[in-house]
């Protein structure tokens, strides 16, 4: 999710402010207050209070829906998805990856797991790891 400078800060002090943090505390270092805010930055992102992502991921759902209706039993390689629509349109594999978050939030698209040895792995770059599986293709519901 791409986010201007001018929109981090409101949303780390609302975090800051929402903390279960007193007022006074010291934190030992740096990395212990960076740990504390990205924590409240996980707790906002699961509550859904960030702002959705400037990019329109419309065009990634219509080829995965094309994607199905000339391939019926097969599902859309993540990598000719890239290729296809997000390469050209300029994103970034971070900003691919980002919208493809976003079309499975919104239950738009379900990603299936590479179930082959990962020495097979090809545009390993494309894939996405979620939870313990490496995410390789697309379906749309």
């Amino acid at each position: 999710m791409a986010l201007d400078s001018d929109e981090v800060l409101p949303i780390a002090k609302k975090i800051v402010a929402n903390m279960s943090v007193k007022p006074g505390i010291k934190f030992a270092n740096k990395e212990q207050a960076a740990d504390m805010l990205a924590r409240g930055l996980w707790v906002a992102v699961k509550k859904g209070e960030l702002p959705q992502s400037p990019i329109d991921s419309t065009p990634l759902l219509v080829y995965v829906q094309q994607y199905r209706q000339s391939n019926p039993f097969g599902n859309c390689p993540l990598p000719v998805l890239y290729r296809q629509v997000a390469q050209p349109a300029g994103l970034t594999i971070g900003q691919f990856h980002d919208c493809l978050r976003a079309l499975v939030a919104n239950r738009k698209i379900r990603l299936h797991p590479f179930t082959g040895a990962a020495y097979q792995l090809r545009d390993e770059e494309c894939a996405m790891l979620l939870g313990q599986e490496i995410k390789m293709y697309a379906e749309d519901l």
